[in-house]
């Protein structure tokens, strides 16, 4: 079978669900915080630490209850967060650690990016 044509059918078994923010702090502050307190990084935000190619503004973290909460009662602002829920299950072997940072392994990483007809 076609390694393409796998994860696209992959995908469409794969519901990603968004919660956007928009709040009123430096990208680095948010990418701090969401390191200190080991959240995953998620979409392209993984996927900056695997190709050079695409930068989006935008941080993809998957669901955090305590960053939801923070992000809640932020001032609002030009930083955009998407809190990440999917029905495919984030298991620990599917989570890497990058320059201190936890994402999403490359596989993980491509599977949501097609679930999010980003790829």
């Amino acid at each position: 079978m076609n390694p393409t044509a796998l994860l696209q059918v992959l995908a469409t078994e794969t519901e990603l669900e968004k919660k956007s923010f928009e709040i009123d702090a430096e990208p680095k502050t948010v990418l701090a915080w969401v390191k200190k307190n080991k959240c995953v990084l998620c979409l392209t935000s993984a996927l900056q630490y695997y190709s050079n190619f695409f930068r989006d503004p935008s941080i993809n973290v998957y669901y955090s209850k305590e960053l939801e909460e923070r992000l809640k009662n932020a001032q609002p602002g030009l930083t955009k967060i998407n809190l990440v829920q999917s029905n495919l299950e984030l298991l620990d072997k599917s989570i890497v650690n990058k320059k201190g940072f936890l994402l999403t392994d490359e596989t993980r990483t491509i599977i949501d990016l097609f679930a999010d007809k980003k790829a």
